[in-house]
């Protein structure tokens, strides 16, 4: 947390006054003021509006990478850094831009905003609030390597997303839909009430958070095959 500790001078110019600090017509109040924050702050200046060394607003959504990479989202930025990537202290410059800046944006933060990102391998995926799916292709651990490669529609707006491998999950209100990572077609949709996060284990599994329990679900039955108890509002799942 970055802490700055500044006085500010209020003045308050009365009629027929100057700003002349002698001026009986010049009233100066001074109040002690601190601000405290996290999201951002800036580390320099790193270009134009689309590049720079900041850190995103807030966070919603994180994905580590094996490498020690965060993939962080967010559904609003107000300079646009709604996906960043962040490695040793430092944040990507050059920002995720859906079509690399050069299309039309369907979401704000340059068609990044969103509630739901994964990464696996060499790509990074982002679910925006336009209800488009991206990918990204990234070199594992070179921050400023993401490019835009492509984008598939989605039925509505995700909530969550997981990806491993070949397999990628997207997390709907109402339902999961499992999609294929070559070329992010839907290959199986999984009724599911009240979803909000998936995640891929190791072994393949996958497991659902929803409605406040965390569920296994059977890769080829399409059912909840397992829970797991005694959780008290969970909020997410990774592995």
């Amino acid at each position: 947390m970055i802490r700055s500790n500044t006085t500010l001078a209020l003045l308050f110019v009365l009629s027929g006054g100057s700003v002349r600090g002698e001026d009986p017509g010049l009233a100066i109040k001074r109040l002690p003021h601190a601000t405290s924050w996290v999201g951002n702050s800036f580390g320099g200046d790193g270009g134009p509006n689309g590049a720079g060394y900041w850190v995103q607003n807030g966070v919603d959504e994180i994905d580590v990478t094996p490498d020690g990479t965060v993939f962080a989202g967010i559904s609003w930025d107000e300079a646009g850094r709604c996906a960043g990537l962040y490695k040793d202290g430092r944040p990507n410059r050059v920002l995720l831009k859906e079509h690399d800046g050069k299309g039309k944006e369907t979401a704000w933060g340059f068609g990044t905003a969103n509630n739901a990102l994964a990464a696996s391998g060499n790509d990074l995926y982002i679910a925006n609030l336009g209800k488009k799916l991206l990918r990204f292709r990234w070199t594992p651990g070179d921050i400023e390597s993401a490019r835009f490669v492509a984008e598939v529609d989605l039925p509505a707006e995700a909530v969550g997303l997981a990806a491993r491998g070949d397999r990628l999950v997207v997390v709907f209100a109402d339902h999961l839909e499992l999609r294929g990572t070559s070329d992010l077609a839907p290959t199986a949709r999984i009724p599911l009430n009240g979803a909000l996060d998936a995640a891929i284990s190791p072994q393949g599994d996958l497991w659902v958070l929803a409605a406040g329990s965390v569920h296994r679900v059977a890769r080829r039955e399409q059912k909840d095959e397992q829970t797991i108890p005694g959780l008290e509002k969970p909020t997410a799942i990774a592995f």
